[in-house]
């Protein structure tokens, strides 16, 4: 299955209807890395939080990746209505803020644009997602790498950067996750190299801001940024702030750039707790902007 339930120990009684759909990084899967965070975010929001592979990756169902290239949203399309929509049905969930980070957050802004109608999306919060511009197979695969050298020398020199935390696995179940990222990182890569390629988070994005102006969109970069420089990214939010109607106002964007992070540092899971609660926080604010009152509860946070 490429769609896994996380239930929180202690639910959160504010909006219990509303949960967090997460989707998968480069590597993982709903029954590694990406369960593994599912699991400790629910518990952190106290709110359901449904793993879901992307196309194309990890336990998504075979043939998706063959689509992918020319047909990214469509591939979305079709996986939420066979994997997702089913369990949102039948465990009562009536709205979502759909999130991931890396190509995880690309795949939470196209299946919020494209699936709106399945998932009712309160708000949409991407860490560090790439596809903001279209480049050739040769020249992404030179940037990927080109970043990959900065990070580890910037990791390496910079103590104060946010840095990935040390796995929890040891001996047999340590050997194992590092074969399985590897043969998860190499099918995903091979599946999806062509759709991250194109600028579908931009086009998504853009999308979203105009035609959906009831969610709340919410994108958050790394200080040193695999998506792009800094002037690039103030780009975007700009572009996104310009594309959401002014009439009837609508739901805020936020486009920020984290201090002190790389790609990587997203991959700490209390820091990508963090920033996903505070979204979940802010999308339920903006649906339910009641009075402050000490008894109720959104994510993390109490007003």
């Amino acid at each position: 299955m490429a769609a896994r339930l996380y239930n929180p120990e202690t639910a959160n009684p504010n909006h219990p209807e509303v949960a967090v759909i997460w989707l998968n990084h480069l590597g993982s899967s709903v029954h590694t890395d990406t369960g593994r965070d599912a699991a400790a975010f629910a518990n952190v929001l106290g709110r359901r939080v449904l793993a879901v592979d992307r196309p194309g990756s990890g336990y998504s169902r075979p043939g998706q990746g063959v689509f992918l290239g020319k047909h990214y949203p469509e591939a979305f399309r079709r996986l939420v209505r066979r994997e997702v929509a089913p369990i949102l049905h039948a465990e009562g969930i009536e709205g979502t803020v759909v999130a991931g980070r890396s190509a995880g957050g690309v795949g939470a802004i196209v299946m919020a644009a494209v699936c709106r109608d399945i998932l009712s999306p309160w708000g949409v919060h991407a860490q560090e997602p790439v596809g903001w511009r279209a480049v050739e197979l040769t020249q992404g695969k030179k940037m990927y790498e080109d970043y990959g050298a900065l990070q580890d020398r910037l990791l390496e020199e910079n103590p104060d950067l946010e840095r990935p935390e040390p796995n929890e696995l040891v001996g047999l179940e340590a050997a194992r996750r590092r074969w399985t990222i590897k043969l998860h990182r190499l099918l995903d890569y091979t599946n999806s190299r062509h759709a991250f390629a194109l600028p579908y988070s931009l086009a998504g994005a853009l999308y979203i801001a105009r035609a959906q102006p009831e969610t709340y969109l919410d994108v958050r970069f790394a200080e040193t940024s695999l998506a792009g420089d800094p002037l690039s990214i103030a780009k975007v939010g700009r572009l996104l702030q310009q594309a959401r109607p002014d009439a009837g106002g609508g739901a805020p964007i936020h486009v920020e750039t984290v201090p002190n992070t790389v790609h990587t540092s997203f991959d700490r899971r209390n820091f990508s707790a963090g920033h996903l609660a505070e979204a979940v926080d802010l999308a339920i604010r903006y649906r339910d902007p009641l009075p402050p009152n000490p008894d109720r509860v959104s994510g993390i946070y109490y007003y």
